[in-house]
C-alpha cells in the first residue's frame, strides 16, 4: 500500500531544498561579484531566506505536520529570497 501523504511530504521538502540551495547559490553569486568588482552586494542577507526554509520547513513538516505555518514560512521564504534577489540583479545591472 502506497501512503501517498509522506510521499507528498518528501517531496515538498525536496522542493524547498533545492530552493533553499538556489538561495545559496544566489548568495554565492553576491559574494563573487562583490569581491570581484569591489561593491557592496549585501550577499549575507541571502542567508536569512535560507535559514527561514531551512530551519522552519523541515522541522515543521517532519515534527509538526501544521500546514499553516508551513506555508506561511514557505511564503515568507520566498517572498524574502524574490526580494533579494531582484535587489542583487537591480545593483549588478545599474537597473532602476
Amino acid at each position: 500500500m502506497v501512503d501517498y501523504e509522506t510521499i507528498a511530504m518528501v517531496v515538498d521538502v525536496y522542493t524547498w531544498i533545492v530552493a533553499a540551495l538556489i538561495v545559496a547559490f544566489i548568495g554565492g553569486i553576491g559574494l563573487f561579484y562583490q569581491k570581484k568588482f569591489n561593491v557592496n552586494t549585501h550577499y549575507y542577507l541571502f542567508l536569512i531566506p535560507l535559514l527561514v526554509l531551512l530551519i522552519a520547513i523541515i522541522p515543521t513538516h517532519i515534527f509538526m505536520h501544521d500546514n499553516s505555518l508551513t506555508e506561511a514560512s514557505e511564503a515568507l521564504g520566498g517572498l524574502l529570497s524574490l526580494i533579494l534577489t531582484a535587489k542583487l540583479y537591480f545593483h549588478m545591472t545599474g537597473g532602476e
